[in-house]
């Protein structure tokens, strides 16, 4: 049966070194995200290197000169997805100033693009249903939504494993005026397995080996 580890958190909680972890425990564990797709198209569009995308001490980093979120740039994205960019949800993007945004890092664009303007366009699947399940064990590296958790969870066939990086320094930053893809994670961090991770780098690597024999290998139960 395929598996699929979903690492749910908010931004800095450590989904990247759980990630690296698992990756470390189980030889074939492949490491994808949701927003691969997305950060690839948004690249492209705003010519930017794929980098400013990943690394954190690149993805935080303002524009000299922000970009612009323009009628000609929101196109080129909707039809990368497949979508229709129809007068309907042209019309709506301008009449909701999501056509004009200013866009002041790389992490910007990719909260404005793939929530404002991808999961508006009507399909909140979006993401997952263009992420490729072609490997037997997938770490889905960045689990946001419910919805999101909704759709591992229906997959015929597929053993989906949520797990929570809960870290007290990262979610101190995050309050009502949060991006939605930042605080959508607690509408379902009481569904996943918790991993704390508020203590040493060796204590959450105990944990993650725990969660990964327990739930992947069926040890302890």
């Amino acid at each position: 049966m395929k598996t699929i580890i979903g690492l749910a958190g908010v931004k800095t909680s450590g989904k990247s070194t759980v990630a690296n972890m698992i990756k470390e425990f189980v030889a074939k564990a492949h490491e994808v995200a949701l927003a691969d797709k997305l950060k690839n198209t948004c690249a492209k569009v705003f010519n930017l290197k794929r980098e400013q995308f990943d690394k954190q001490n690149l993805k935080e980093v303002p524009f000299d000169n922000p970009k612009l979120l323009d009628h000609e740039r929101i196109e080129q994205i909707l039809k990368a997805f497949n979508i229709e960019p129809s007068d309907e949800l042209m019309n709506y993007f301008y009449e909701y100033g999501i056509e004009g945004t200013t866009l002041e890092s790389p992490r910007k664009i990719a909260q404005v693009v793939g929530t404002e303007v991808l999961r508006a366009a009507g399909n909140d699947d979006i993401h997952c249903e263009n992420l490729k399940l072609d490997k037997d064990i997938l770490i889905v590296s960045d689990v946001r939504f419910p919805n999101e958790l909704n759709y591992f969870n229906k997959l015929n066939s597929v053993k989906f494993i949520p797990i929570y990086i809960q870290r007290d320094e990262a979610e101190k930053h995050v309050d009502e005026n949060s991006h939605p893809s930042e605080k959508s994670v607690f509408e379902f961090s009481d569904k996943c397995i918790k991993l704390d991770n508020n203590g040493s780098l060796r204590n959450t690597e105990l944990q993650v080996k725990q969660i990964i024999d327990k739930e992947l290998f069926g040890y302890g139960q």
